[in-house]
């Protein structure tokens, strides 16, 4: 009798840690699961009210305006990057030829010591020829330099109109992307149970959240939006692990 209690309880010992465990994990997925679900149900509605806005942001003439703004700050985009291209290529050409060099410098190293080979020299052959080549576009890049300098000499107020577009209108992105992103996460909020987001969050072990939110334009209205945040896990000292949601609502917009 006494043999067998003493089994019954060594096999307790041995199982009950198990079957603990693998209810901790089973808690664990259910209390993940619970919370994307909820958060992309939270999604999912904010997305679907923002797309009926669309028709709002359409008729009055927002979008229009905000295409020619961004059809005008690519334009200026591409007169700058014309601009500096010649002297993005000159940075270049010197760290090449100054990589080259110091290359060419470590291969001739062997010299001092004898142990440069016949290998070593015709490497050290080729690396001159390539810093001959890359001076000759390192030459080239120069003038062209020249010839920006010039132009931008001879049309001072255009340079700057086009830096100033260019400004404007990056600044002008940012902030419709920054109101759209404090409204997303407002909405959010309100679909989230308690209607508190950093609550929720707090709660369910969730930090670090983002949501970003955005008209895909193009006459459709449709909305997408997208969540990253930290999930920890609370268990064995903690883990944490990122996840990305995403939704995309239609817009109401088509045809306006």
């Amino acid at each position: 009798m006494s043999n067998e209690k003493g089994s019954v309880i060594l096999e307790t010992a041995l199982v009950f840690p198990i079957v603990l465990l693998v209810m901790l994990a089973f808690s664990v997925l259910v209390r993940y699961f619970a919370v994307y679900e909820t958060i992309q149900h939270g999604m999912y509605e904010t997305t679907r009210e923002m797309s009926a806005y669309y028709y709002l942001y359409a008729v009055t003439g927002l979008e229009e305006t905000s295409n020619a703004i961004a059809q005008e700050t690519k334009k200026a985009e591409d007169n700058l990057n014309m601009l500096a291209e010649p002297f993005t290529q000159t940075i270049g050409s010197i760290r090449t030829i100054a990589n080259q060099l110091s290359s060419a410098q470590q291969t001739l190293g062997k010299a001092s010591t004898g142990e440069l080979t016949l290998a070593d020299a015709q490497q050290v052959e080729q690396q001159v020829s390539a810093i001959v080549s890359t001076a000759g576009a390192l030459s080239a890049s120069i003038q062209d330099c020249g010839a920006a300098v010039e132009l931008i000499l001879q049309s001072p107020l255009e340079a700057m109109t086009y830096l100033l577009k260019f400004g404007a209108g990056q600044g002008f992105e940012w902030a419709q992307n920054s109101v759209m992103n404090l409204i997303g996460q407002a909405l959010l909020s309100q679909h989230i149970p308690g209607r508190n987001l950093q609550r929720y969050a707090a709660a369910y072990g969730i930090s670090d959240m983002h949501a970003a939110m955005a008209w895909n334009g193009g006459g459709s209205g449709d909305v997408e939006m997208v969540a990253t945040y930290k999930f920890t896990i609370r268990l064995f000292g903690g883990y944490d692990f990122w996840v990305t949601q995403r939704t995309t609502a239609k817009g109401w917009g088509m045809g306006v």
